[in-house]
């Protein structure tokens, strides 16, 4: 099974599809690829410290379509680099999955951190599909429940530390919500279910 690519990959300056997601040993997202502007899939990236993959690396990567699954948010320190990914800029993507890692879920952590970095993440208004795994945020950014968006389904897992959930009843187009391992949430207003 593929485990690694060559150091070259990067310069494939003209690359459109870059699919990596049927290969699950191969949990590194090439340095350079950002550079790769004519990118149109790529399913998933992995975020690493360090000197490794940075999610200010999609900046340029505007035409990106379909779906994209961001691995390893945990690790953005820095929520310019969330923001510098420009995901607001990226209306091509239809799905998109934010990933914290599950086995780091203690202390260590820092919710307003990953608050601020989970604001800078602001995707299209046009995103079909989102789901957000294993945050470790108090409350969600504001645009989860944004009205301009035309979210058709939205999914909340394992966000051990969120005490409110995002106010869903203006998503218009909301046809699936799917909530697990909210384990903070104590209350679930009706108001914020349904259209007013």
């Amino acid at each position: 099974m593929l485990s690694s690519l060559p150091v070259s990959f990067a310069k494939l300056r003209n690359l459109r599809h870059f699919d990596i997601s049927g290969t699950p040993l191969l949990n590194k997202t090439p340095l350079g690829i950002g550079g790769s502007i004519s990118l149109q899939t790529l399913p998933k990236v992995y975020i690493e410290g360090g000197n490794g993959f940075k999610v200010s690396e999609l900046k340029d990567l505007l035409g990106l379509q379909g779906r994209l699954s961001i691995k390893g948010l945990d690790k953005v320190m820095n929520p310019i680099q969330a923001k510098d990914a420009n995901l607001h800029q990226k209306e091509g993507l239809d799905d998109l999955e934010m990933e914290w890692n599950e086995d780091v879920l203690d202390n260590s952590r820092n919710s307003t951190i990953e608050y601020e970095v989970f604001e800078g993440l602001r995707p299209h208004c046009k995103l079909k599909t989102l789901k957000i795994l294993f945050y470790g945020g108090i409350k969600f950014p504001s645009w989860v429940g944004d009205p301009s968006f035309h979210l058709t389904e939205l999914t909340l897992e394992g966000c051990r530390w969120c005490t409110h959930l995002p106010t869903v009843g203006h998503l218009g187009s909301l046809k699936k919500f799917v909530m697990r391992s909210l384990h903070m949430v104590k209350t679930l207003s009706f108001q914020d279910m349904v259209n007013k």
